[in-house]
């Protein structure tokens, strides 16, 4: 309908979205063939926003594909379009990836998702979505650097990863925005950083029990908003 009536940029969101749909459905072929047709439509519309957000859902889509590289330079692209909504997803995804990949850039990538996340958070600290994400990164980083086996250290980082889980927890709670950053605690758990039991049993816990949202937020790969 949208076609018909020329809302392009509209066409680029709803396709974008039947993308995110795919990918959540696991069709992660179908997923990548939708995102990219809505790239393709938001460069010829000029749209950075939009190219940003389906570079993201490319890339994620190519990480359950398999095609590591692929991924990373969709990912990599997305982060570097500097757009602040999805900069920061961009780059956890990226540092998530780089991570699986043994890349000896994961570390600066994950602190540059730190960054992105405070820069982020300076708009709104009600912006539950990088609040989860610094949690993550606050963790990739830590254990991406030397030292994580030291106890305090390991202690250290769970208390400061924690602080932010709670923070994001009491702004929105709802199992959508929880599911989201647990499955990312999970990646990194997957790339073999041991001792995230505490953090993942209080994702868990709260995935488990879910209350509504406080606040609204950009989400994760625009599945929340489109």
């Amino acid at each position: 309908i949208m076609v018909e009536v020329g809302d392009r940029r509209g066409d680029v969101i709803v396709t974008g979205h039947l993308g995110w749909v795919a990918e959540i459905d696991g069709d992660y072929e179908k997923a990548l063939a939708l995102r990219r047709k809505s790239f393709d439509l938001a460069v010829e519309l000029g749209e950075r926003r939009e190219q940003s957000y389906q570079l993201l859902g490319m890339g994620r889509a190519r990480v359950g594909l398999g095609e590591l590289d692929q991924a990373k330079a969709d990912l990599r692209s997305a982060r570097n379009l500097d757009v602040p909504e999805t900069g920061y997803l961009a780059a956890l995804s990226l540092s998530l990836l780089l991570a699986r990949m043994e890349s000896s850039e994961s570390l600066a990538a994950f602190d540059d998702t730190i960054r992105r996340c405070r820069d982020r958070l300076e708009r709104s600290l009600d912006l539950f979505s990088a609040r989860y994400a610094l949690g993550t990164a606050l963790l990739g980083s830590a254990s991406s650097a030397s030292g994580w086996s030291a106890p305090a250290k390991r202690r250290e980082a769970l208390a400061e990863a924690s602080a932010e889980y709670n923070q994001a927890l009491q702004v929105c709670a709802a199992s959508g925005a929880v599911s989201l950053a647990l499955g990312d605690l999970r990646q990194l758990a997957d790339t073999g950083v041991d001792g995230l039991e505490p953090v993942l049993e209080m994702l868990t816990e709260a995935a488990a029990h879910p209350p509504t949202c406080g606040a609204t937020d950009e989400g994760p790969a625009r599945g929340a908003t489109e």
